[in-house]
């Protein structure tokens, strides 16, 4: 069954296709006046009943339009490929949006950063063969004859920049591939919380700013709060005091089951009941996260399963929390739900 996506799709392509067919049967001119009815009639019935998708018809019509154009001049390959370079150019940066140009909704991949992220770079790699095919066969015409120039793109040209373009999305592919095999995916939400992806988790650390899920419990009991000295070797806050217990939620996991195990793992507490204080999002100059915060009483006793991941922990007064906040004695993060979060609750 064809969704709405791929029948906008279809529809944008149907005039191209007849296009490449009728160019086969009958020749250029045919083709560019049968492929250009379609868009006509299409443009004509919008203006008339308001019906159908204006953007499909009018980029459509502008294709076969350009398609008329390189018709009409010397050597159309090298403009081709140039005009099709700067396009994707200009899409991978943001300047225009390829998509949006044959009217196919593209909500689903915008809401993703991973795959737009990917999409993007794709559009350079592509873009920048497209530079690279231009530049070669613009070269060629100082070089060869006419006759062997043109059984050169004809038979050789084009295709070697297709090939060339396509085995380098090929290796990139086996290159993430292999980064990433080993790698824990973590997903990727929007500002109300909602998954719209995932990704490899190295991906979100990097300053990509894409935000994702974390849960984190704070731990009190008689009126003290228990914190972790992060280790010197972290990359991000090293030995500073944090959060009992922080981490990441993976792909498919449930946040009761991410809080489990990070607790477990992190200050080796089987049983406890949390209860959920706020969700709220928290950005630093690089990561962007999507916060669960939780809260729970408990003695302990306390462990720390994973080597390297915690230094010490201790549990400390309000007065001793309220003393150290603004020395960089805390992480800011855990600043924020000093003030707002647990020193009102304590």
């Amino acid at each position: 069954m064809i969704n709405s996506t791929q029948k906008k799709l279809v529809v944008f392509l149907l005039p191209l296709l007849l296009y490449f067919v009728a160019e086969y049967l009958w020749g250029v001119w045919i083709a560019i006046a049968l492929s250009a009815l379609i868009p006509i009639v299409a443009i004509l019935r919008y203006l008339i009943m308001h019906k159908g998708n204006l953007t499909h018809y009018v980029s459509d019509l502008a294709l076969i339009g350009l398609f008329a154009v390189l018709e009409l001049i010397p050597y159309p390959q090298a403009i081709c490929f140039g005009f099709m370079g700067v396009l994707l150019i200009m899409s991978a940066k943001h300047i225009i949006n390829l998509f949006e140009l044959t009217g196919v909704s593209t909500e689903a991949i915008a809401r993703n950063p991973y795959a737009v992220a990917n999409i993007h770079y794709a559009q350079m790699r592509m873009g920048i063969w497209c530079i690279v095919g231009a530049a070669l066969f613009a070269l060629s015409y100082t070089i060869f004859s006419q006759t062997t120039f043109e059984l050169w793109t004809d038979n050789w040209g084009i295709t070697t920049i297709i090939s060339a373009a396509v085995a380098t999305e090929i290796l990139v592919g086996r290159i993430n591939y292999f980064r990433y095999r080993k790698a824990e995916w973590v997903p990727l939400v929007d500002a109300e919380g909602k998954v719209v992806g995932q990704c490899p988790r190295p991906l979100v650390h990097n300053g990509s700013l894409w935000l994702h899920p974390v849960v984190h419990l704070h731990v009190v009991n008689n009126g003290k709060l228990l914190l972790q000295l992060r280790p010197k070797t972290k990359k991000i806050q090293p030995s500073k005091w944090d959060t009992a217990v922080g981490g990441h939620i993976a792909a498919g996991e449930k946040i009761d089951t991410a809080l489990a195990r990070e607790v477990w793992e992190e200050i080796g507490l089987a049983k406890f009941e949390a209860k959920l204080l706020k969700t709220y999002v928290w950005q630093s100059t690089v990561e962007h996260e999507y916060i669960f915060s939780f809260i729970t009483n408990s003695a302990g006793p306390f462990t720390t399963k994973n080597i390297g991941e915690v230094d010490e922990l201790r549990f400390w007064t309000k007065e001793e929390l309220k003393a150290n906040i603004g020395k960089e004695v805390f992480t800011p993060n855990l600043e924020k739900e000093l003030i707002e979060l647990i020193l009102p609750y304590i």
